[in-house]
């Protein structure tokens, strides 16, 4: 879920919002008046790491069947 960090320009106030309080938030509230950006969210280290040691696994198998064939 995306969420967006909403600042209020001249008192620098943060809110943090997803998207469907943002659409309910600019109804009442000017957007001229607020700075708009979206929150990455936070990867996990261990799926990262996951992801790649299976590519490197995978791009090993890989060479191993085509140099065999060579």
């Amino acid at each position: 879920m995306t969420q967006f960090r909403v600042i209020n320009r001249t008192t620098r106030i943060e809110q943090i919002l997803n998207a469907s309080e943002v659409a309910r938030f600019f109804k009442f509230n000017s957007v001229k008046e607020y700075a708009i950006s979206t929150i990455k969210p936070k990867e996990d280290i261990l799926h990262t790491f996951a992801i790649s040691t299976i590519a490197v696994c995978s791009v090993i198998v890989i060479t191993k069947i085509i140099l065999q064939w060579i």
